[in-house]
């Protein structure tokens, strides 16, 4: 099971990786446009927006699995470790609580978004939303993945 998620994870931070390059060079040929040709394409904006929220939720997904996400932790100072797992295990509930809502409304907004189409790119805004339920499923993965792992690591 863990190859898998191993995989995934490989997968979804070249994703990543692949986004973020290609919005370097969009946004890099938008300024190009705008202040040496005189001209910004239509499209340009359109599309770096989609693709840094694409980047953004994404990405947001791998800082889950590997816990690198901005917390509070004065409690660890003060509680017992009993107490800090069951913490721990209350706040991968609430994960996969947002997770689920995640998956629950991208799905509507991305049938509402199938009746729409971005302007400046000409396609389905359905493309824009889509990411929502994307980036909830790997959250679900991965907050159930830490969910085992830190019930197994407690025992």
């Amino acid at each position: 099971m863990k190859k898998i998620f191993d995989t995934l994870y490989r997968m979804n931070e070249r994703i990543c990786m692949l986004l973020l390059t290609f919005m370097v060079i969009i946004v890099s040929y938008i300024v190009f446009g705008r202040y040496v040709m005189k001209s910004t394409p239509r499209w340009g904006e359109e599309l770096a927006l989609m693709t840094m929220v694409w980047i953004g939720l994404l990405s947001s997904t791998l800082a889950l699995r590997d816990d690198r996400h901005l917390r509070m932790t004065i409690l660890d100072l003060f509680l017992p470790a009993k107490y800090l797992r069951i913490l721990d295990v209350f706040n991968g509930i609430l994960v996969l609580g947002f997770a689920v809502i995640m998956i629950w409304q991208g799905i509507k907004i991305t049938q509402i978004g199938m009746l729409n189409r971005l302007s400046g790119l000409g396609i389905s805004s359905a493309y824009f939303y889509i990411s929502a339920p994307i980036a909830g499923c790997l959250m679900t993965l991965y907050a159930t993945e830490n969910l085992i792992r830190k019930n197994h690591d407690s025992r």
